[in-house]
């Protein structure tokens, strides 16, 4: 009996200590996360555009404006960016989060824009493709995006990522 104790002990400590193994994919920020408020009580609170921003790829915007983030969860989890600044630092934060394949001229996804962006108003626009992508927590993700200039000579970048 003493021995099939100390066999779950054993066992829930080896376990929690994998699961605090501070490794990067566990320390990377995730989308939809849930918060923990204090023992035994946990919390969704939505995520900080930072964390949005790492999780679908952007190390470094540069310069760029964040003038809009938001996540959706679920079964999966889906986040909207936008971002506004010069065209040279919206091509330099594109190639850093390695997106790989050539847009498209026009607009053409099927995503909704987050509120406030009217993607209908930028000249010059052009639209990726899906392309798959794994983020620095292991997660499959999809992401695309529009890019288009506004009348007062910046640019506006839309992203979608989401999790399939």
């Amino acid at each position: 009996m003493r021995r099939r104790w100390y066999v779950l002990v054993v066992g829930a400590l080896l376990l929690m200590v994998s699961c605090s193994s501070g490794d990067e994919a566990s320390d990377a920020p995730r989308a939809c996360s849930a918060r923990q408020l204090g023992p035994g009580v946990g919390i969704y609170k939505p995520s900080p555009p930072e964390d949005l921003l790492q999780w679908a790829g952007f190390k470094d915007i540069g310069k760029l404006e964040v003038i809009g983030a938001d996540e959706e969860c679920g079964l999966d989890a889906s986040a909207r960016l936008a971002l506004r600044g010069d065209a040279s630092a919206i091509g330099a934060a594109l190639e850093a989060a390695e997106f790989t394949k050539p847009p498209t001229p026009g607009l053409s996804v099927f995503q909704t824009p987050l509120d406030g962006v009217d993607l209908q108003s930028l000249s010059n626009v052009v639209s990726s493709e899906q392309q798959r992508w794994q983020n620095s927590a292991g997660e499959q993700l999809v992401r695309m995006y529009v890019r288009g200039a506004q009348t007062d000579g910046h640019e506006v970048l839309h992203v979608w990522a989401f999790t399939t």
